[in-house]
């Protein structure tokens, strides 16, 4: 790891933080390993914390409703997942799985929402984060539904063909 641990807190949350802010980061976040492979966020259970990419590559993917798996994003240093579950309460909406060996920083809902509101710079970049991944979803489910749209109009043309053949 060739950054400090204070210029990827810094990275992640916009860059503002004072020091004081950042040791309390550094005392509060928990370090969590995780082996290639390893699932650490799933899709569908509740969510009780934010982990910040210290080192690896994590993989976050979306099982849709007709079973296809879609990778969503590759998180690198610097980067979280888990701030949605945090905001709302509702289950997660996607799976994280370490691509590498992957150590993360661990934040529960408490210094999440102690972050939140007394840096109001965090809010916005945590805020940021959410629409760009709400509209990365949109354009997902805007693909899928044009996928759908095209196999339901090739079985119609081959329907009406058939009934022609008849």
């Amino acid at each position: 790891m060739s950054e400090s641990l204070n210029d990827i807190l810094q990275r992640a949350f916009g860059g503002t933080l004072t020091d004081r802010t950042l040791q309390t980061l550094r005392d509060a976040g928990r370090k969590r390993s995780f082996a290639p492979g390893e699932v650490f966020v799933r899709q569908g259970e509740s969510g009780n914390a934010l982990f910040v990419i210290i080192d690896g590559l994590v993989s976050v993917s979306q099982m849709l409703d007709h079973g296809e798996e879609v990778v969503l994003d590759v998180l690198r240093p610097g980067q979280f997942v888990g701030e949605l579950a945090l905001l709302d309460q509702a289950p997660r909406m996607a799976s994280c799985r370490a691509t590498t060996a992957v150590m993360a920083l661990e934040f529960d809902q408490e210094v999440f929402n102690n972050l939140i509101n007394n840096h109001p710079s965090v809010a916005n970049v945590v805020l940021l984060h959410v629409l760009r991944n709400m509209r990365r979803q949109d354009q997902i489910t805007i693909a899928e539904l044009q996928n759908k749209n095209e196999a339901l109009s090739k079985a119609y043309h081959d329907l009406k063909a058939a009934q022609a053949e008849l």
